[in-house]
């Protein structure tokens, strides 16, 4: 059965007034990984010049799905950007995620002293009225001390996050701080597996990289104060170690920073990227995703999703563009 696609633009709460919303010719939403906005844009047919170019700063809201379903919020967006193009006459609308343009982006200069993770988050979170969703294990993580200089809360926390295997992102006026590639939300619960059969309509590329050329190990230093001098922890195998620039303040947090720059270099050694013909908007960054019908090494794999495209087009329906990386280390 075809399914009719929907697509619903909502600007400061409303809905687009009807002269607008039946100019539509096309619709992207690219959910970017955590540290990075989320983006929306929007085409329209201005072929009598009849529109007017909107203005920055509107609140955007997309819906899409298909008719007779549940709708899926691909979320709120700032309109950044506008642009007049011809012929034919079209106007394109640029916007970013929402929160992205609060002043969590503005540098500034602090410390703190023997905090955990979550004490950090918390403050930053009520400071920029955000909701904070932060797994325990995260939340309970100890560090020294940690100087902000001139440096913005977002790059804080992005720089804490991936020292400790985590990603953040900031959503829906929510703080989402979660542990990478772990297909679970940020509230610790798994996400649903949503499967792909290999069809002829989709394209598809898988690439690896030779285990051997990379790095089998990430090396990092840290201050022993009891022995007054600096020492080594490895994670990994010895061999073409990477070393993580500067001091930790402990053995514990250079075992966490090594550790976590390792599962990134294991989760980047294969890349899976797939256009569906037949549009799925439920999913999301770090969606668990499970391939069937491509060859086995494939197959076997688990895979995550790093970043999903949605577009829906007048003319072409709704299409999803997927970018997704091996959760689990190639044998």
């Amino acid at each position: 059965m075809i399914k009719t696609p929907v697509c619903m633009i909502s600007a400061d709460n409303k809905p687009l007034n009807e002269l607008i919303s039946k100019r539509i010719l096309s619709v992207t939403v690219t959910d970017n990984r955590a540290n990075e906005a989320d983006e929306l844009s929007i085409v329209l047919d201005d072929h009598d010049g009849a529109l007017q170019l909107p203005k920055r700063g509107v609140r955007l809201n997309c819906l899409m799905g298909f008719k007779g379903e549940s709708l899926h919020d691909k979320g709120d967006f700032i309109v950044d950007e506008t642009e007049w193009s011809g012929t034919p006459d079209q106007i394109t609308i640029k916007a970013s995620s929402a929160n992205f343009k609060s002043n969590i982006k503005e540098a500034k200069s602090k410390s703190y002293h023997r905090k955990t993770f979550g004490a950090i988050a918390t403050e930053i979170a009520q400071n920029h009225k955000l909701t904070l969703v932060m797994t325990a294990a995260l939340k309970a993580i100890t560090l020294s001390h940690i100087d902000q200089t001139n440096e913005s809360d977002l790059n804080l926390l992005q720089r804490l996050a991936k020292q400790n295997g985590a990603e953040m992102a900031v959503k829906k006026d929510r703080l989402l701080i979660f542990t990478a590639g772990s297909a679970k939300t940020a509230s610790g619960k798994d996400l649903p597996t949503i499967t792909l059969t290999r069809n002829s309509g989709d394209q598809f590329r898988y690439s690896e990289q030779d285990r051997e050329s990379d790095h089998t190990g990430v090396s990092a230093s840290y201050q022993d104060t009891g022995k007054a001098k600096r020492e080594k922890v490895v994670n990994g195998d010895k061999g073409k170690v990477k070393h993580l620039k500067g001091t930790f303040a402990n053995k514990a947090e250079a075992e966490r920073a090594s550790a976590a720059k390792m599962a990134e270099i294991k989760r980047q050694m294969a890349k899976f990227s797939i256009n569906l013909a037949y549009g799925l908007p439920e999913i999301s960054t770090e969606s668990p995703i499970k391939l069937q019908g491509y060859k086995s090494e494939v197959d076997k794999l688990k895979w995550i999703a790093e970043k999903a495209t949605h577009n829906y087009s007048k003319s072409g329906g709704l299409t999803t563009q997927l970018d997704l990386e091996a959760e689990n280390e190639l044998s």
